[in-house]
């Protein structure tokens, strides 16, 4: 996963209350990802060095006695360290995860599943990020095929693009011959001679599925999504799991819009939206859309020349036509025109030809065909003139 990708990723992660483990050779800027993120997203940012840390008591915080009116100790409780976030939108993030003491990765387990440890709790609406370097450098303490520490993260392999590289030095310094000498140079940008990141030591589990399934009710798109599968149940299991959903998806039949549209209505919009917030996706099926309204055209024009379509199935129609994305709308209506029976079946005229929300969005799709045409044309008109300019002796 790139540097975009993970910052794409990490909204749809922080909603399922899920912890993201980057793993990346040292040096890729994990730690400037993670805090630009932040900035960028308003979040504040509480960096914590773990291969820093002694103990539990350098996260956790002094202890102090909690003491009665008269002098006498009743309680315990820590004193925090200054860098735990307490307000809300924080970021805490734990870099050199496998430097750490074992009784501090104890801690930071529950901290991960709980969002607590003893008194302390993540302020609202803050998320909780690891970084590590791979087990392929020589400091790594960490076992990976530790299941616990495999079962509680989300394990990101970031791989930043050169071109990721070059567009932070270009903002940082402008022009910067560096950047310009690594371009020509590639393979001298950093050490090549490490092992390639993995996340072999990733298996399934009970609870890595439970998890898997609620990110995905986040409506994350689905190559971000396959990505962090991968680094929540293996490899392999989410290759399976995706070719499954490929063989699994069926495209809508017509009958079903025109007799029963609200039975399928969820299944057609999540081809292009998260049902639950209306919001689009990133990567909508736009393949499965048009074949599901050439499906449904079909079998209008079927009916209407073979007897008509009742009211009901008028207005499952106009339903269905308003739902779908605007251009589709427009151009399942377009061809309809030229067949009779569809401007003189009673129920179409009444809840199809007459609806206000659909000449609406009739008119709205020819204005924007219109004025792409328009500027096409134009296009083309220059590159003629430019054309002909050039040609001229």
């Amino acid at each position: 996963m790139n540097i975009t990708q993970l910052k794409e990723s990490l909204p749809y992660l922080f909603k399922a209350k899920l912890v993201p483990n980057v793993i990346g050779k040292h040096g890729i800027g994990k730690s400037s990802v993670i805090s630009q993120f932040a900035k960028e997203n308003g979040y504040s940012f509480h960096p914590f060095f773990l291969g820093q840390m002694s103990d539990v008591g350098d996260l956790l915080g002094l202890p102090e006695f909690d003491r009665d009116s008269n002098g006498k100790a009743v309680s315990t409780s820590f004193v925090h360290p200054a860098k735990l976030p307490k307000s809300p939108r924080s970021i805490l993030f734990f870099d050199e995860l496998n430097r750490a003491s074992k009784d501090l990765i104890q801690a930071i387990f529950q901290l991960a599943l709980e969002g607590s440890f003893h008194d302390y709790t993540l302020p609202e609406d803050s998320a909780i990020i690891m970084a590590m370097n791979p087990a392929t450098d020589d400091y790594s303490v960490l076992d990976f095929g530790d299941k616990a520490f495999a079962d509680r993260f989300v394990h990101i392999n970031l791989d930043p693009t050169h071109e990721e590289f070059h567009e932070y030095m270009s903002s940082k310094y402008g022009n910067s011959p560096i950047s310009e000498f690594l371009k020509q140079q590639t393979k001298l940008l950093e050490e090549s001679d490490l092992k390639p990141v993995t996340l072999d030591f990733v298996k399934p589990s009970r609870r890595s599925w439970d998890r898997l399934q609620n990110l995905e009710n986040t409506g994350m798109p689905e190559n971000l999504f396959r990505e962090c599968g991968m680094g929540m149940v293996g490899l392999y299991e989410m290759t399976c799991y995706g070719s499954w959903k490929e063989t699994q998806i069926k495209v809508i039949d017509g009958k079903d819009i025109l007799n029963n549209y609200e039975k399928v209505r969820s299944k057609f919009l999540s081809y292009f939206k998260n049902v639950e917030t209306g919001e689009s996706l990133q990567s909508p099926r736009n393949d499965i859309v048009s074949n599901v309204c050439q499906n449904f055209s079909d079998e209008l024009v079927y009916n209407l020349k073979n007897g008509g379509v009742s009211p009901s199935q008028a207005k499952n129609a106009a339903a269905f036509l308003i739902d779908a994305p605007i251009e589709n709308c427009y151009a399942t209506l377009l061809p309809l025109r030229s067949i009779s029976e569809f401007s003189t079946d009673a129920s179409m005229k009444e809840f199809v030809l007459e609806n206000k929300d659909l000449v609406l969005r009739v008119k709205e799709a020819k204005k924007a065909k219109d004025a792409y045409l328009a500027a096409k044309e134009e296009r083309e008109a220059k590159q003629i003139k430019k054309l002909k300019k050039d040609t001229t002796f």
